[in-house]
């Protein structure tokens, strides 16, 4: 969808009725992939076409010179955008990686226990060393 939508970006999508979907109008939609997977893909429509039962849409990315070769049924459509992110995606593919989980989530989390530790360990120290300058003064009484 370059350049309007940048490659890494995060979309937000609004589930509207598909028969209130324009040309010109930015979807998202599933999209059946020769090895029998699915992914979502995001491309403008650039025709409606209905027979008046069912609705189909023609789309084309932004950077596309030509149409997709195959149209998007109604059931395919997962919602319009409304506005996207741009670069967010990347992190959600670095979060999503073995290198991102221990950055983001196991190494905060062991500096956090360290840093927890520490100060109990400093809270414990300073009791004791009170207590025990308190016991002092109390023999000169």
């Amino acid at each position: 969808m370059s350049p309007s939508i940048q490659a890494g970006s995060v979309v937000l999508v609004s589930e509207v009725p598909t028969d209130t979907i324009e040309s010109s109008d930015v979807i998202t939609f599933q999209e059946r992939k020769n090895d029998g997977t699915k992914t979502r893909v995001t491309h403008r429509v650039v025709d409606v076409i209905s027979d008046g039962e069912t609705q189909q849409f023609r789309t084309q990315g932004d950077a596309n010179s030509n149409p997709d070769p195959q149209l998007v049924s109604a059931n395919s459509v997962i919602g319009v955008v409304q506005f996207h992110l741009p670069l967010i995606g990347y992190l959600f593919d670095f979060a999503d990686s073995p290198i991102g989980i221990a950055a983001l989530i196991i190494v905060p989390a062991v500096l956090l226990v360290g840093f927890e530790a520490r100060d109990l360990y400093r809270a414990v120290t300073e009791s004791g060393a009170e207590s025990s300058e308190e016991s002092d003064d109390g023999g000169a009484d």
